[in-house]
């Protein structure tokens, strides 16, 4: 295996996880709003002459600006909205494996829209990886989810889930013809602009050194740097062995919120292993020289030969 690969797709699971973090810690001080705008024209201003270098065809953004301002408000805009709304009721490792069964997920919506078969090791992996979601959200008490007493965070970490699937499943096919930065760059600006009016109605600032060190993070790594490392690193191995790599999601934000002083719980650490094995079991089905797609958590496409990308 590539050993520069499995860096370039360790370190984006790490800002991912990072982003996390950084977006629970900011809460009380920034609305999620204002982190979304913010995030998003910072993202935007780092790729801008990374999409001009690659200079795509005007022709074919035109043809695509629809679609592409469909991708900016669900993946982009909204995926982030409901992500840092959701960060205000519940915790970074709550929200990460929930956001963990994005490939399942998105392998559900697949067989429905494109009328495909789920083998019984596609569906094994499913009911697993939803297990896991399952006992996490209702924190080891099942009653829970019987009286549906849900957290809010919980419920639109659900939408999150939901948004970043349709956004992975629509946006191959536009990336192809527009260019992986430009598709970047545009889905970026329209989320920008997309955020004005939310973040104008909740704006919620709050200056300190910890507040701009926390929106840096967010708006460079978690925004672009990560999406240059998965990038090269699906670029190096086949996009189905590159998918494997983003169960890394939740373990890492466990790690980092146990190096941080923050308890995690052995309900947590039991959701996250069966959300792992279950996305990884659904992940790895396929036929022989079949590719499976590679999605990823947190924030968009990361290589336009990749078919199915996921936070």
């Amino acid at each position: 295996m590539d050993r520069k690969a499995v860096i370039l797709l360790v370190s984006a699971n790490l800002f991912w996880a990072g982003n996390y973090l950084f977006g629970a810690a900011l809460a009380p001080s920034v609305s999620a709003g204002t982190l979304t705008l913010i995030r998003w024209w910072i993202a935007c201003a780092v790729l801008w002459p990374l999409a001009r270098r690659e200079g795509a065809d005007r022709r074919a953004v035109r043809r695509h600006l629809e679609g592409l301002v469909f991708l900016a408000l669900t993946g982009i805009w909204g995926y982030s909205y409901a992500l840092y709304g959701a960060l205000h009721y519940t915790t970074p490792v709550n929200a990460s494996l929930i956001a963990g069964a994005n490939p399942a997920v998105i392998a559900v919506l697949e067989a429905l829209w494109r009328r495909t078969r789920i083998s019984w090791r596609q569906a094994a992996g499913l009911a697993l990886s939803f297990a896991g979601v399952g006992l996490v959200v209702c924190r080891g008490d099942w009653r829970v989810l019987a009286g549906l007493r849900l957290n809010a965070g919980d419920l639109l970490m659900f939408l999150c889930v939901l948004l970043w699937s349709v956004y992975s499943l629509s946006v191959p096919r536009i990336q192809r013809e527009v260019g992986t930065m430009t598709t970047a760059w545009l889905t970026s600006l329209f989320g920008g602009l997309a955020g004005i009016v939310p973040a104008w109605l909740d704006w919620h600032l709050v200056p300190s050194a910890g507040t701009w060190l926390g929106i840096a993070y967010i708006g460079v790594c978690a925004s672009v740097l990560s999406y240059v490392c998965w990038n090269e690193g699906v670029m190096r191995l086949q996009a189905g062995r590159a998918g494997i790599f983003l169960n890394l999601l939740p373990v890492f934000t466990m790690i980092l919120t146990a190096l941080t002083g923050r308890p995690v719980g052995a309900v947590q650490w039991t959701g996250g292993v069966l959300v792992v094995a279950g996305v990884t079991l659904t992940l790895t089905e396929g036929r022989p020289g079949e590719r499976t797609p590679a999605t990823a958590p947190g924030d968009r496409v990361r290589n336009q030969r990749v078919r199915d990308p996921r936070p």
